[in-house]
């Protein structure tokens, strides 16, 4: 399974200390929970979704789950 150490969630708990309240973590970076959550948010707010390197298509630049990634929001953040 996916590594806890390359876990995004200590971010959103971070970034929820440095922001305007809450920063929501998801799990997972596609599927129906990260869709889900996408859809609740509301304008102005942040959500941060799991890491996409536990994802094997991430590295093989699968067209699916860009398409899949790319239909979250607005905004994408690549820290490599």
């Amino acid at each position: 399974g996916p590594d806890p150490k390359l876990s995004l969630r200590p971010v959103a708990r971070e970034l929820s200390t440095h922001l305007w309240g809450e920063v929501p973590f998801v799990p997972d970076c596609v599927g129906p929970q990260a869709q889900a959550a996408v859809a609740r948010l509301q304008p102005g707010k942040v959500l941060l979704l799991e890491n996409v390197r536990f994802h094997p298509e991430e590295e093989k630049n699968d067209p699916e789950f860009a398409r899949q990634l790319a239909s979250h929001g607005e905004m994408f953040v690549n820290d490599a």
